[in-house]
């Protein structure tokens, strides 16, 4: 390949936001919409906070990426759904779709519980396979909503990953894979409309 076609770093950021850290954590999923970035991590118990340097217990993070060779850390979630605070840290963020002012995340549930909106920041939060957050604000993330992966808001015994979801184009309709019980053969997708601070499961689809 021409010299021009080898990829080359220009810039990063560590997992705690910070250009120049040495904080260590997966990331396991990016977005990129404008001149933002959206990133989701594996679930880490340490501290979310606002300040860059700091930040490895938020496991949705958002950096401003206008300018190429300097990513900005702008604020970040807890899985358990607290803005730049929380040490939940029980989940992992599969999938982040974004959609307006809102983005769309499927994570791997902490195991049952309730998913739940009774108490921002406890790790009800964290038993949604699905999670809506209000990224108007790119400094300060706002969840707004939540579902378990069998379309129930609040159950005490379902433990549903979301593994993956898309919007429709339209972001009406939210499309998220399930796994299937007990192994990987036979999935489910199920198709919500979504209203941003709620969400109505409509139908569920088994495949092979």
């Amino acid at each position: 390949f021409p010299s021009h076609d080898t990829p080359s770093l220009i810039a990063g950021a560590d997992a705690g936001g910070s250009a120049t850290g040495t904080m260590s954590l997966q990331a396991s999923n990016i977005t990129v919409v404008g001149n933002y970035a959206y990133v989701g991590y594996s679930g880490n118990t340490g501290a979310c906070t606002g300040t860059a340097g700091n930040t490895n217990g938020c496991e949705f993070k958002i950096f401003d990426i206008s300018s190429t060779t300097n990513p900005v850390y702008m604020g970040g979630g807890d899985i358990g759904g607290a803005t730049n605070s929380g040490t939940i840290g029980v989940s992992t963020i599969n999938k982040i779709a974004i959609y307006g002012n809102y983005a769309y995340i499927a994570i791997s549930v902490s195991g049952a519980g309730n998913c739940t909106a009774a108490t921002t920041g406890t790790s009800n939060y964290s038993q949604c396979a699905v999670q809506v957050w209000n990224i108007s604000n790119p400094a300060s993330p706002t969840i707004v909503a939540g579902i378990n992966g069998n379309g129930a808001l609040t159950d005490g015994t379902a433990s549903v990953n979301g593994v993956d979801l898309e919007l429709s184009a339209d972001g009406k309709w939210l499309y998220i894979v399930t796994p299937a019980s007990g192994g990987i053969g036979n999935d489910c997708y199920r198709d919500w409309e979504t209203d941003r601070k709620s969400t109505r499961l409509n139908s569920s689809h088994s495949r092979a």
